[in-house]
């Protein structure tokens, strides 16, 4: 539980801090494997979660804050979560020609929560 709460305010902190106009990508990064975590957390670590990068730790890339967020939790949100043949996969890639970042999950069944109006 210790581990949760700390990993909250974690997400919490980034979230209240980041009100400049770029951030280094490694604390974007830092952002989403707090989410994985707390995600994680929530679903008593059974969650098939692969997320892999590759960059370097000390870089240069400046990234919008929050701007790779919503397909992570899109991904929570939508995906199939405990399907162990079809993980959620995360793949991020930095380099000199730009960063590259994909999301892959297997949608899950039922509602989507779309509202629907009869008419009257």
């Amino acid at each position: 539980m210790a581990d949760g709460i700390i990993t909250l305010t974690d997400i919490l902190r980034y979230t209240l801090k980041m009100d400049t106009e770029k951030v280094r990508l490694s604390l974007e990064v830092e952002h989403i494997e707090n989410l994985i975590k707390i995600n994680n957390i929530r679903f008593n670590n059974r969650l098939n979660v692969v997320f892999t990068k590759e960059y370097e730790e000390e870089d240069h890339f400046q990234i919008v804050p929050h701007s790779l967020i919503t397909l992570v939790e899109n991904a929570f949100k939508y995906g199939d979560l405990l399907d162990k043949d079809n993980p959620i996969r995360f793949t991020m890639k930095a380099d000199h020609s730009g960063i590259f970042f994909s999301v892959q999950n297997k949608k899950k069944h039922g509602s989507k929560g779309f509202f629907k109006w009869n008419g009257t």
